[in-house]
């Protein structure tokens, strides 16, 4: 895919979103259930956009090479499948879970071998990647610019949950109807993580940081 090709794609992804994002404003019932709750259509849709990313870098034989995408791209994907907290008294990426007796000692250490394997791949990303990363987004490389919109897209996803209770802490209360559209919206936002991820990796199989 060609650099010129890849901006276009990452357009049409963001419209496609914007488009599926106002098509479920008017969702109720089983219909907004099919579509946005735990195990829905969209929340679906965003682990196979993780494992397509995954099964790119296998077949194109980088999966070894770009190690720590394919890490923290699996635990992108697993943590979408709400893998964090199937097996263990409650989700590992909870302070509480670390200091509550009702969780025991061995999953405490596997909670925290995760942990320190995610913070140890996150430290090579950065020292092995934010040179070019920052390279690239200067000379418009539409890998870094994959790479920033996906990375933007975590954030901002991030920021939306829970933002009723943030919002209470600050003495701002939403409205029912806002809520569902934040929680909407957040789902739309973690879906387009997976696909400029994908998209970016596509670009730079083809053109490394071109």
């Amino acid at each position: 895919m060609s650099n010129r090709l890849t901006w276009m794609a990452y357009g049409i992804v963001l419209v496609l979103l914007a488009v599926l994002f106002v098509a479920t404003m008017p969702l109720t019932g089983d219909a907004r259930e099919l579509w946005l709750k735990e195990w829905g259509i969209v929340e679906m849709a965003s682990a196979l956009g993780y494992a397509a990313s995954i099964l790119l870098l296998i077949f194109r034989r980088h999966a070894l090479i770009l190690w720590p995408f394919t890490v923290m791209i699996t635990f992108f994907m697993l943590r979408e499948m709400d893998l964090d907290k199937q097996f263990t008294t409650m989700g590992i990426f909870k302070s509480r879970f670390y200091i509550s007796p009702e969780a025991g000692l061995v999953e405490k250490l596997a909670g925290g071998a995760v942990l320190l394997g995610l913070v140890v791949t996150g430290v090579v990303i950065l020292r092995r990647y934010t040179r070019p990363f920052l390279s690239g987004l200067r000379t418009g490389s539409a890998v870094a610019w994959g790479g920033l919109l996906a990375f933007a897209g975590l954030v901002a996803a991030k920021s939306m949950d829970g933002l009723p209770r943030k919002l209470d802490a600050l003495g701002i209360d939403l409205s029912e109807q806002a809520t569902l559209h934040a929680g909407a919206f957040e789902e739309v936002l973690e879906l387009g993580v997976p696909v400029f991820i994908f998209l970016a990796l596509m670009a730079y199989l083809r053109h490394r940081w071109a």
